[in-house]
């Protein structure tokens, strides 16, 4: 699954540099680069979990509770959103141990330099 979020919610590209007043100019990462990739994350999730995606009714809670289990250990963090049950996607980004511990396996980790050095 981290791999699943690395690829979908973790893109070159993402991180933009924007005027801070009181820092000056930084690179961040906002919200709204993600959201609109809820769908596909929850696609590539089902896809992931071997399910059945062709009528586009996959069991999407059971990608929403590992998710949720990877928040947990302090490996992803969900996005605030609207939510309705049952068919709804859901939206989950990397956290930074998340994003450490791809690296530490081997994984190519787009931004990686944007969580800890930027």
């Amino acid at each position: 699954m981290l791999k699943t979020l690395n690829k979908v919610m973790n893109k070159s590209g993402d991180w933009k540099p924007q005027h801070d007043p009181v820092a000056g100019q930084i690179t961040k990462l906002h919200p709204s680069t993600l959201i609109p990739r809820a769908q596909e994350l929850t696609m590539q999730i089902s896809i992931a979990l071997g399910q059945a995606t062709e009528r586009n009714t996959h069991n999407r809670e059971e990608g929403h509770a590992i998710c949720n289990r990877l928040q947990g250990f302090g490996l992803a963090h969900e996005l605030d959103q609207t939510r309705e049950l049952p068919l709804s996607n859901y939206c989950f980004r990397l956290s930074s141990q998340g994003i450490r511990l791809l690296k530490l396996l081997g994984e190519d980790v787009p931004n990686y330099d944007f969580y800890f050095n930027g």
